[in-house]
């Protein structure tokens, strides 16, 4: 199947994930307005829609035979992102999100059969198909940010249950041992965040094998940091 057939649902799941968590929300966590410091679940649907709408004014940009948009610094937009729609209504928001995941499904379906898999569509991207920056921005992250949110409020069989599906969704997108490290290596994270170490072990070694780059980084991730003391995590770097 041709990556532009693959992509819009693997896109459409996850709106229709987003839309889910929005309507599972209690009535604190939807009337809760954030901080800068601690976001609302309003939050982090308006930074999940403008990272998508980013993503879908570059390709579109490219497309047109104009510059994209590169970003700098990432925490001042993402804390102008905040200050923009802090206190929009949830109907804005989802307005907002509506928007965004439309605007990327246009920009994808006007992209040529071999744009997609071009590795200098963007001046950023390091070899790595332009494909990669779609799911990144249109699937990892919106996931990454509802399991996040789901963590912080006790959630954890509902956030490992979307972790769970983000990989096994990535993990038959891409069979290169750098993807699958990575989304392993992702996964293993979670587990360790949830308090599964066994699990995130387990999840870890596999991950390392087939991406050996993310060996230093693994050794001060903060996100690893519950596994440290226990032999099976220490045995993975021995040898």
């Amino acid at each position: 199947m041709k990556l532009k057939n693959k992509l819009p649902p693997l896109l459409e799941s996850i709106y229709q994930r987003e839309q889910a968590f929005i309507e599972g929300l209690p009535d604190d966590e939807r009337a809760a307005i954030g901080t800068a410091e601690a976001w609302a679940a309003k939050d982090v649907i308006a930074h999940i829609a403008f990272w998508k709408g980013h993503m879908a004014e570059n390709l579109a940009a490219v497309s047109q035979g104009k510059e994209p948009t590169g970003t700098e610094d990432f925490e001042q937009v993402n804390q102008e992102v905040f200050e923009q729609h802090r206190h929009d209504s949830w109907e804005e928001i989802q307005a907002f999100a509506k928007h965004a995941h439309q605007a990327l499904l246009e920009s994808i379906d006007a992209l040529g059969d071999g744009d997609l898999e071009s590795t200098d569509f963007f001046p950023w991207q390091q070899d790595a198909p332009v494909w990669r920056s779609v799911v990144g921005n249109g699937y990892t992250h919106p996931i990454f940010h509802l399991v996040d949110h789901h963590l912080k409020h006790g959630r954890k069989e509902l956030a490992t249950e979307l972790a769970e599906e983000l990989a096994e969704a990535l993990l038959q997108f891409d069979d290169s041992p750098d993807w699958q490290g990575n989304t392993r290596y992702n996964l293993a994270c979670h587990y360790a965040l949830a308090g599964q170490k066994a699990k995130a072990i387990q999840e870890l070694g596999p991950a390392l094998e087939l991406n050996p780059g993310l060996v230093e980084w693994s050794k001060q991730d903060s996100d690893l940091d519950s596994l440290r003391d226990d032999p099976a995590y220490q045995a993975l770097y021995e040898g």
